[in-house]
């Protein structure tokens, strides 16, 4: 049978001592420490008292929450900073071909950034890490390669610190044991592998991604929703009682930009008339019962799902927002509500949880409305658009008013008519997530090919 020499010192470290754990360590032989090739440097923070530059500059701050795809990232949704703002954080700054690491919340994201737009420069956040090599014997595309792998990825797992938000350490990174790098031309074979793979799927994740954005197309054509007359109506003059803004808001915007889903075909009615919005939860548990814990990061926004369960306790459920089974967790603040963070809450811990300030919590308040209705009316994108214009706060806490949310109208068909549109989208969604599947099942195997590669 054979044994693993286990210190004291290991597991005060890993803060582990199942077997599995050690039964799996890396032989020394075989693997060296990921800091023989490559330096590693955290991220910044913004600092207290400042924030966003609320107008279009030539700096930009890069975090992991505005970025929805990792092989084709758009800038355009980067934060700005000002110059001032810039040089005081400029030793952080990240260039192109450095390796971007998520050390907190999700960790073990790996991307090599590529395709800064010329004349702009970007600030890495506190919560990623860059990597660059430190010369030109390896490359940055192959780095992200068995930072990926799936021998990487299990001591990433292994060696992060699980708290409520889980993190590593910019030294448990450098200590991460990789496979002696080959050549430069064994390197460069393996990254044309590796990329066609990702081309392939990259077109499978296309094709999913016109099935899910199908799906407002969809929404409006079986609700009878005039959307180009909607558009016309924007342009007419704007006229309101003083009944509807006295206590409310002034601001043009709130009025003449807000897209309404009123369909011909059937009854319409406000939101708030047909759900709680933020309805008064009181946990009546003993204080040590497990419940789950629902962070923004852990909501997938292509998908609308939660992607990743935690779990905490309700004695540490102060100052979150709870909510129970089958309630709709919507995103209030930018860039999380334009993203289409929200989901339903489902599998919760004893049926409850707790998460983000920055949700709103929706119930139906009777039978005949569906909550997976609701749902899929308010990711509908030009609802999130028409959303904006309700913000309030500050440039870079920027969020959806409760006021306007409640006036919002949408159609109200019958039950039967609500399950048949939900279970229409359902099996776009289904379709979408079996290329997504296909796409990534074809990635493993091509990682398993290139891992058999590297290490025989």
């Amino acid at each position: 049978m054979k044994s693993t020499n286990v210190y004291i010192s290991d597991i005060i470290d890993s803060q582990r001592i199942d077997v599995a754990y050690f039964s799996n360590s890396i032989g020394e032989k075989d693997y060296v420490a990921l800091s023989k090739y490559v330096t590693i440097k955290g991220g910044k923070r913004i600092p207290k008292g400042r924030t966003f530059s609320s107008e279009q500059t030539d700096y930009l701050y890069l975090r992991l929450s505005e970025i929805s795809d990792f092989e084709r990232i758009d800038f355009e949704v980067f934060k700005c900073i000002d110059e001032d703002l810039f040089d005081i954080l400029k030793r952080y700054e990240i260039h192109n071909n450095q390796i971007v690491f998520s050390i907190a919340g999700t960790i073990g994201k790996v991307f090599v950034l590529k395709d800064i737009p010329n004349g702009k420069r970007v600030i890495l956040t506190e919560n990623c890490a860059m990597i660059q090599p430190k010369d030109g014997s390896i490359l940055p595309d192959y780095i992200s390669i068995l930072l990926n792998s799936n021998v990487v990825q299990k001591q990433i797992g292994q060696n992060r610190v699980q708290t409520t938000i889980p993190k590593i350490g910019l030294d448990r990174i450098a200590k991460l044991k990789v496979p002696k790098v080959p050549p430069i031309a064994v390197q460069q074979k393996i990254v044309e592998i590796y990329s066609q793979a990702q081309q392939t799927r990259l077109g499978k994740l296309q094709e999913a991604k016109e099935l899910l954005n199908s799906i407002d197309d969809y929404l409006l054509e079986v609700l009878k929703i005039d959307k180009e007359q909607q558009r016309k109506e924007e342009h007419r003059r704007i006229q309101k009682n003083v009944s509807s803004i006295i206590g409310g808001r002034f601001d043009v915007s709130f009025h003449s930009e807000k897209f309404e889903m009123i369909s011909t075909k059937y009854p319409n009615a406000k939101l708030s008339s047909l759900v709680e919005i933020d309805p008064s939860i009181k946990f009546n548990l003993q204080p040590d019962t497990t419940i789950s814990f629902i962070p923004m990061e852990c909501i997938d926004e292509h998908f609308g799902e939660i992607s990743e369960y935690r779990e905490t306790t309700i004695s540490k459920t102060k100052g979150y927002t709870k909510f129970e089974e089958n309630d709709l967790l919507w995103a209030k603040i930018t860039p999380c509500m334009q993203n289409g963070k929200s989901a339903i809450a489902r599998n919760l811990k004893n049926g409850l949880g707790c998460g983000s300030t920055e949700y709103y919590v929706m119930r139906p308040k009777n039978n005949e409305v569906l909550i997976e209705y609701i749902y899929l009316l308010l990711r509908h994108h030009d609802v999130l658009k028409a959303a904006q214009g309700s913000f309030g706060g500050s440039a870079g806490q920027q969020r959806v008013s409760s006021q306007y949310l409640k006036s919002v109208t949408i159609p109200y068909p019958d039950i039967s008519t609500q399950k048949m549109i939900v279970d229409t989208i359902h099996g776009i969604k289904d379709k979408a997530k079996q290329l997504q599947k296909d796409g990534d099942a074809l990635l493993e195997e091509t990682k398993q090919r290139i891992e058999k590669m590297i290490i025989g």
